[in-house]
């Protein structure tokens, strides 16, 4: 049987497929598994938290919900108060 040049190149490429695999294969198990990630990878921030972390505002703002639901119960009992006279 004869493979010619191009066969030659095909035995290379199927034999440089076999010997690479595992190249491509750790990291991806690294990067796929979670308990894994976060023991090699858990120092490093990725491009969506670091996207995340450009979204977050610092600033704490302060309602005043209490005054708010004050008034609203003042409101409730003046109706009630009302409908019962």
């Amino acid at each position: 049987m004869r493979l010619g040049s191009l066969g030659i190149f095909m035995l290379y490429y199927i034999e440089l497929a076999n010997a690479t695999n595992p190249i491509v294969v750790v990291p991806l198990i690294l990067i796929k598994v979670p308990s894994w990630r976060k023991k090699f990878f858990g120092g490093f921030v990725g491009f969506k938290e670091k996207l995340k972390l450009g979204k977050v505002s610092p600033e704490v703002t302060v309602s005043k919900a209490r005054s708010h639901s004050q008034l609203q119960t003042e409101e409730y009992f003046e109706q009630l108060r009302k409908a019962w006279t």
